[in-house]
């Protein structure tokens, strides 16, 4: 049975790899596993000694544990290894098994203060109380600086999101599904990402011919990026809207005038 616990910290909700949720899901698994001591196991039938923040896995026990498939753990291993957050080990590696390393744990993941620990035993009921108060207060304080970011409405959403979310295309029912979802995502990257998501937004609505993907597909993983700069096509429809305003307004007299014969479809047409 497994206890004990881990340091989680609050700055993982701004890391690039909090919105790839299979990378994420895969990293807080390496850190579940990791040994918080030196510990020796058997390893090709020999004593091998594991060393503090590593763990041994095989892809196919991973696979069963996280719920992931090899690929995706293949996949992970390798982002992680990229943004140094593991280190896979080249020589312990064997048909069956692999050596992970979580990087910088020994930064993260301390051990305890055994002489604090023994100082916090002497604590009065004064200073028990005193810090519970301090705690509670924390927990308003960051509650309160929740609501206030979030500026949540009566219907539960953001007033960004509710400014936003009639400029997403609706699909050919005339309807926009799962705007819980949308708005989940939306409220992740909206601080950061608000002008250039506007411009991705609008670029998509010409590009999408009425088949929009759902609001929070467009949003996670970093999609809704492609659609920044103005596609060739939206420009194509800027320059036939500037020739449409261009002829606006013009009598039958001012086409004659300019040389044009009125064809069968009702249209102006020019000759020689």
């Amino acid at each position: 049975m497994h206890r004990g616990y881990i340091r989680l910290y609050r700055k993982g909700l701004e890391h690039p790899l909090f919105t790839k949720p299979l990378v994420w899901h895969f990293w807080n698994y390496c850190l579940l596993r990791a040994n918080h001591k030196s510990v020796e196991v058997c390893f090709k039938n020999k004593p091998f000694m594991m060393k503090r923040g590593s763990f041994m896995m095989s892809l196919s026990n991973a696979s069963d544990s996280t719920g992931l498939t090899i690929q995706n753990i293949r996949s992970s291993i390798k982002i992680l290894e990229n943004f140094k957050m593991i280190k896979k080990s080249t020589q312990e590696v064997t048909k069956q098994a692999t050596i992970i390393s979580v990087c910088n744990y020994e930064t993260y993941q301390q051990k305890k203060n055994t002489s604090n620990t023994e100082a916090n035993k002497d604590l009065t009921k004064s200073q028990h109380s005193a810090n519970k108060d301090l705690t509670i207060d924390n927990n308003v304080n960051n509650f309160k600086n929740v609501k206030n970011d979030k500026k949540k409405n009566k219907s539960g959403y953001s007033d960004e999101f509710e400014t936003w979310w009639p400029t997403y295309p609706k699909n050919r029912a005339g309807r926009k599904p799962k705007k819980q979802k949308a708005a989940k995502v939306f409220d992740k990257i909206a601080l950061k990402y608000k002008d250039d998501l506007n411009k991705a937004t609008k670029h998509y609505f010409t590009e999408c011919n009425g088949l929009p993907l759902y609001a929070h597909r467009f949003l996670r993983n970093d999609f809704w990026k492609e659609f920044i700069s103005e596609p060739e096509q939206s420009k194509k429809h800027a320059q036939v809207f500037d020739k449409a305003d261009k002829y606006a307004g013009k009598t039958d007299q001012d086409w004659i005038d300019e040389g044009y014969v009125k064809n069968t479809g009702g249209g102006w047409s020019k000759y020689g």
